[in-house]
């Protein structure tokens, strides 16, 4: 069919019915031709754009902090047998003295190993490895580390003193020594592996000990030993429940504690010591050294100043901490 000369202008027509000019029509190829090009080039350049391997590294973003993530195979790790220390397992099976083997205390597991609370404890060991390891209280935590009972270090305060106090050295062993048997019960259940483990960024202030980490022994025998001074001497209860504190805390500044393992530590001593306190033979000893109790002169209690770790600022997690590991240095 032959098409009239009208019909054969009509791709060369507007709607209106005006003639679509050569550059309209060149525009028009133009734009056919670009928006699938365009798309094509989308979905290339969406392809090679993969998230950076190191994502910290390629954004410093001001005010974010980047600490390294647990990895999966340790999320689930627990202390291994063979890395206990034999004396812990010995001082384990001789018992408790006071109160039965069997005694039950209820202590709430651990935070996992991947969870947020620790990664907030991990947090917080850097914090004090970078700034709270001042000369005295390296100093400290080196003198605390074999210590037999905690009473040393109240002595190296001057907030004591054994040469006066005989019947009381005998009654904090003693409830040392109770309560290091269901401390070490516990670590035995919970099976905590040492912060540095999670953590190979951290670097210890003194080697770790050769038993789990949940709950600490050093934070529950400072405190039961706190809880005995200020029931033989009210009047400076703050003072030394202030100082057992310290002891523990030392322990989570030296990098071998997660602050949870003093806080748990430090829960299960109070119960143990009020069980002790239902028993009659250990109630003699209390009032043994009660009677003869002689605190430390007035002025060691004045001039005493708690260790402040609040006052430290948090530091940034180094760029490189997942591929230095245990042999990165840390800022005292």
């Amino acid at each position: 069919m032959k098409l009239s000369p009208e019909q054969r202008r009509y791709d060369a027509m507007s709607p209106a019915g005006e003639k679509i000019s050569g550059m309209t029509w060149l525009m028009i190829g133009v734009l056919i031709l670009f928006f699938p090009a365009l798309a094509a080039l989308t979905v290339v350049f969406s392809r090679s754009q993969k998230a950076p391997k190191d994502f910290k590294t390629q954004f410093q973003l001001e005010g974010v902090r980047f600490a390294p993530a647990v990895s999966a195979d340790k999320a689930k790790a627990k202390y291994q047998d063979s890395s206990w220390d034999p004396t812990v397992l010995q001082f384990y099976d001789e018992g408790p003295e006071f109160l039965p083997r069997e005694t039950e205390f209820e202590v709430a597991p651990f935070p996992a190993n991947d969870s947020p609370e620790t990664a907030t404890d991990l947090e917080t060991l850097r914090r004090y490895a970078a700034q709270a390891r001042t000369p005295e209280t390296l100093e400290m935590i080196n003198f605390e580390k074999d210590m037999g009972t905690p009473l040393v270090s109240y002595e190296k305060a001057g907030l004591y003193s054994s040469a006066q106090n005989p019947d009381t050295d005998r009654l904090v062993t003693a409830a040392v020594v109770e309560a290091g048997y269901f401390l070490v019960k516990a670590k035995k259940h919970f099976l905590r592996v040492r912060p540095d483990f999670l953590a190979p960024d951290l670097k210890t202030v003194i080697p770790n000990p050769g038993h789990p980490s949940y709950p600490s022994g050093h934070a529950g025998q400072a405190q039961i030993t706190g809880l005995i001074l200020s029931d033989l001497d009210s009047k400076h209860r703050d003072i030394y429940m202030q100082h057992a504190r310290a002891i523990g805390t030392r322990r989570e500044i030296a990098g071998v504690h997660y602050p949870t393992d003093s806080i748990a530590g430090r829960k299960l001593a109070g119960e143990v010591y009020a069980k002790l306190l239902e028993v009659p033979k250990f109630q003699e000893l209390f009032q043994e050294a009660k009677e003869n109790f002689v605190p430390a002169d007035e002025s060691a209690f004045a001039g005493y100043t708690p260790e402040d770790v609040n006052a430290v600022s948090v530091p940034a997690v180094p760029d490189n901490a997942e591929e230095t590991g245990a042999e990165q240095e840390q800022t005292p």
